[in-house]
């Protein structure tokens, strides 16, 4: 077992502290609606391009349901995060006050992540197609610990140092 393994526990082991905030789940269920409504409509129109559309979207939706599993990915508490593993067996109960920063990055050829960097320097990323819900609860929880707040109080505070272009250079 390696040392990040370690600080997961079994998720029922786990004290819930505060009220349940935001469950963030791997998969959309809004996107998966949507592409069954889509693919229905486009079927019913009965023009053949559209109806070949609308097949290729049942399809595709109906692959995405099928084949790749929802787990629950964070628990947004109150006063803490529980992050889980990929099999919701194992879970780590995060504080806010032991996260130094956090984002939400947005993929271009997989998942978005959330990523949490904690006061030990270890980095937690977590995979899901819902970060911007995580965003925005978390913006509420921990604003001046999001990424982009973290870098701009980081160069407010470094003094500026213009070069002069036009003064000669001593030879």
């Amino acid at each position: 077992m390696t040392n990040n393994e370690e600080k997961y526990t079994p998720e029922k082991e786990l004290t819930r502290d505060g009220d349940l905030r935001l469950r963030v789940m791997y998969k959309s269920k809004k996107a998966l609606y949507f592409g069954l409504a889509a693919g229905a409509v486009f079927c019913l129109t009965m023009l053949w391009p559209l109806v070949l559309m609308g097949v290729f979207i049942l399809s595709l939706t109906g692959f995405v349901q099928y084949s790749i599993k929802d787990y629950i990915v964070v628990d947004i508490y109150d006063t803490n995060v529980i992050i889980y593993d990929l099999t919701n067996e194992l879970a780590r109960k995060v504080a806010y006050d032991d996260i130094v920063e956090w984002t939400c990055k947005h993929g271009t050829s997989s998942a978005d992540t959330i990523m949490f960097k904690l006061k030990d320097g270890e980095y937690i990323y977590k995979d899901t197609f819902l970060f911007g819900k995580a965003y925005r609860e978390f913006n509420k929880i921990m604003p001046k610990k999001e990424s982009q707040a973290v870098r701009d109080v980081e160069n407010s505070t470094k003094k500026l140092q213009f070069r002069n272009p036009f003064k000669r250079k001593d030879k």
